[in-house]
């Protein structure tokens, strides 16, 4: 169902579905969908600029429109390679930035990093050289937790870093 949905490149119809099926308020975001969309998105087309654009007017990490920002967040992590240099510069931007949110957003960062690594190592370790030299608590806290995951552990390099 969620393919169909998105498959229509109707971003207010997408919404509305996330908002209604994020399982927010409550104690667990629908990361199940989350991980969905972000797949799908891995292998077909896309909206840039309605992907990057985060706007979290709701500090309230329990708001349905948190749910929202975290599937773009993964999202921009699932088709990382497959985008210009540009692009990729703005992505590492939107989640350095998007480090310091709440812990809903934390968390959806930590995810598109590691799929980010699961294709890029060398990138993530020099992007996480940078936050280990410079950054803020919560980037610092990016690094461990996506390193953290069992997969990006199968790799020796990561592993070794």
């Amino acid at each position: 169902m969620i393919d169909a949905i998105l498959a229509t490149n109707d971003y207010s119809e997408i919404t509305t579905f996330l908002l209604a099926n994020s399982n927010l308020p409550g104690r667990m975001a629908n990361l199940t969908l989350a991980n969905q969309v972000a797949d799908y998105y891995m292998n077909n087309d896309y909206n840039f600029a309605y992907l990057s654009a985060l706007t979290l007017n709701h500090k309230d990490a329990n708001a349905p429109e948190v749910f929202v920002v975290m599937c773009k967040l993964i999202t921009l992590g699932s088709f990382f390679e497959r985008l210009s240099s540009g692009d990729k510069v703005v992505v590492l931007n939107v989640l350095s930035e998007s480090a310091n949110d709440s812990w809903r957003i934390k968390e959806a960062v930590v995810m598109a990093f590691q799929r980010i690594g699961m294709c890029n190592e060398a990138l993530l370790i020099d992007t996480f050289n940078a936050y280990l030299k410079t950054g803020t608590f919560s980037q610092k806290r990016a690094v461990v937790a996506t390193l953290a995951d069992y997969q990006l552990l199968e790799s020796q390099v990561l592993c070794d870093y």
